[in-house]
């Protein structure tokens, strides 16, 4: 007589790491152009997110990177507002006169979260670290004599950022997720760096905060 041998079936494992992918709209809230009389600003983005299950519990943690765009085409004009960031500032003991920014940019985020997962709801809080570039003008010398501010230059405008963040995501299907983040940031400065001569670089102290309310549409690989 044939013997059947029956193999036990394998346990599958829990998967315990998560990958996927962000897109982001929504708004955005900056003491510093709100000063500036502009409105707030319209963005969206792109994202990437890896996630890892804390044992077999319900927590997990997880960091991504986030590229967003905030898209308003505001410019201010010094020589016809006053603002806190108005005047003369020298570098290399060569004056310049602030022109004017834009608050059109690109800004980098690195999020850092502890999510729970309840059903199809998955609320997380965290913090982030970001950099927000813009463009700036000021008018300087050429150096031809006499010396005059005859000159515009273009800087390019970096400030950092650290803040936290709060999210709320809803499962749709097993790969699909709805989510709304709210992230609230603080600048301690502005960074100036002249686009045609590196060394000409500074900074103001001139703090800002600045809050973000996105929808997102989530997908889990």
């Amino acid at each position: 007589d044939s013997t059947n041998i029956v193999f036990p079936k394998s346990k599958t494992l829990n998967k315990s790491w998560f990958f996927g992918g962000k897109l982001h709209f929504g708004l955005a809230s900056n003491s510093l152009f709100k000063e500036l009389n502009a409105p707030n600003t319209i963005g969206f983005g792109l994202g990437i997110w890896t996630r890892k299950q804390l044992f077999d519990s319900k927590l997990s943690l997880g960091i991504g990177i986030d590229v967003l765009y905030w898209s308003n085409s505001f410019s201010f004009d010094a020589s016809k507002n006053n603002s806190k960031i108005n005047g003369f500032y020298f570098v290399n003991n060569q004056p310049l006169l602030f022109k004017g920014i834009e608050s059109k940019h690109f800004e980098i985020q690195i999020p850092f979260q502890v999510y729970y997962n309840f059903r199809k709801f998955m609320p997380s809080i965290g913090v982030f670290a970001g950099i927000s570039k813009y463009k700036s003008e000021f008018l300087g010398s050429s150096g031809s004599f006499p010396l005059t501010l005859n000159e515009t230059k273009t800087f390019e405008t970096q400030s950092i950022q650290i803040g936290y963040l709060v999210e709320l995501q809803y499962s749709l299907t097993n790969k699909i997720s709805v989510g709304l983040n709210f992230s609230s940031g603080t600048a301690k400065n502005l960074i100036f760096i002249n686009q045609n001569d590196k060394n000409q670089m500074f900074k103001t102290q001139n703090a800002f905060k600045e809050n973000r309310l996105l929808a997102q549409l989530i997908y889990k690989l």
